[in-house]
């Protein structure tokens, strides 16, 4: 039997290149056996790792090409990556989606924890005052939001609307938002930043995630930051991942889209048609992705004071893409979610796959169609997404990460 590779394919083109003396970021997998974190820190004591994770037997440090091919011959090693640069999907609403029935309905997401993986969020704009429950840097600029487009992204989840009248006011505009900054004023961020940032959100309570992020594709979903998707999900936390913007060619779809636990989400465009540049699956082992698709083009939300030239005025700006199109799916989950408190993560999950078929033969563009959130509120749930099964690992690791969220509330 051909032994598996345990350097992970983009790693070893690095190595191909790399000086001796370069040190690289990385990423580390336990092999199947030993499963557990405390197996993994009995292994910090040997490696300089740089972070381990609570939510999955995983580890980040910086390597030489020595170093890289050692650890691939430790049999406590299952597997090293390359720890990849992620970035916004971006390209430089709510009635297309009938959030207005929520809203008639006395539905606002109040109450409701999202967490949004992001640039940062202006937490002086008027429309996100009092939605900001925490906040935390995890690349080390501070909180800020001096790109802009995470405060894009929070505005179309919770925004309140206040400086426009109510007219701009985002899906879910009464929910929490907890704002972890891994991605930098580029807009880019390592792979083991967004993981760690997400393994935060989960220990804060943070019920859904948004992932308006991610590389260039296509994953067979066990790289490692679909595998903390897939994590979360296990620990109740839904994730919601924008498609990413390399369409329209198949098989576009970005990481970590194509995690087997995201709802991974295509744009639409203004006439309910697939945005052209929106991702498409299936993913490297042939499941269909993306799970449905959302408005992404000309999105108007709330601007941050640090972006460069708003086009609708200081507290307003349009933007077009998948991530755009990814918070629309995680205020509706909100919404869903304050009607339905007690919901399970899958039964979640499967309520905002209840979309509006869209005329297309194509389900690798927009999964179930564009999303409608009264169908997500009062439909019968599909059953795309099976009951969650936790491995031996992810069962050692509950226990752990509930003393985690109990401590980080007192």
């Amino acid at each position: 039997m051909k032994r598996p590779q345990r350097i992970a394919r983009l790693l070893r083109d690095e190595l191909k290149t790399c000086p001796p003396q370069h040190r690289m970021p990385v990423i580390v997998t336990l092999a199947p056996e030993p499963k557990s974190v405390g197996d993994l820190r009995h292994l910090a004591a040997e490696l300089p790792f740089k972070r381990t994770f609570q939510t999955l037997p995983a580890a980040s440090l910086q390597a030489s090409p020595s170093e890289v091919r050692r650890l691939a011959t430790d049999g406590r090693i299952g597997r090293v990556w390359l720890d990849l640069p992620c970035h916004i999907w971006i390209d430089r609403s709510s009635k297309a989606v009938n959030a207005p029935f929520a809203w008639r309905s006395g539905w606002t997401g109040r109450g409701v924890l999202v967490g949004v993986i992001d640039t940062g969020v202006d937490e002086n704009h008027p429309d996100l005052a009092g939605r900001i429950i925490a906040q935390r840097d995890f690349i080390g600029e501070g909180t800020g939001d001096f790109h802009g487009h995470g405060t894009h992204v929070a505005g179309i989840i919770a925004g309140s609307g206040v400086a426009s009248g109510g007219k701009y006011k985002g899906i879910a505009y009464e929910a929490n938002l907890l704002i972890a900054k891994a991605l930098g004023t580029d807009g880019v961020g390592l792979t083991s930043q967004i993981m760690a940032a997400m393994e935060w959100l989960v220990s804060q309570g943070a019920r859904i995630i948004n992932l308006s992020l991610g590389l260039e594709g296509p994953t067979d979903g066990t790289d490692p930051l679909s595998l903390a998707i897939d994590a979360a999900y296990a620990f109740g936390c839904l994730v919601i991942v924008a498609a990413g913007n390399s369409g329209p060619k198949p098989g576009s779809l970005g990481v970590p889209a194509g995690a087997r636990r995201a709802v991974a989400v295509g744009a639409t465009d203004r006439q309910g048609q697939v945005y052209n540049l929106s991702s498409r699956g299936p993913t490297a082992d042939g499941r269909t992705k993306p799970d449905l698709a959302a408005p992404g083009t000309g999105i108007i939300s709330c601007c941050s004071a640090h972006s460069p030239d708003p086009v609708i005025d200081r507290h307003y700006t349009a933007l077009t893409g998948t991530s755009m199109a990814a918070p629309h799916v995680a205020g509706a989950a909100a919404l869903v979610l304050e009607a339905h408190p007690n919901m399970s993560v899958d039964e979640l999950a499967n309520a905002v796959l209840n979309a509006a078929p869209l005329e297309t033969s194509n389900p690798n563009a927009v999964g179930r169609g564009l999303l409608m959130i009264d169908q997500a509120m009062t439909g019968e749930p599909s059953s795309e997404f099976p009951p969650v099964e936790r491995d031996g690992c992810l069962a050692s690791l509950v226990p752990g990460l509930n003393r985690i969220r109990r401590s980080s509330r007192n």
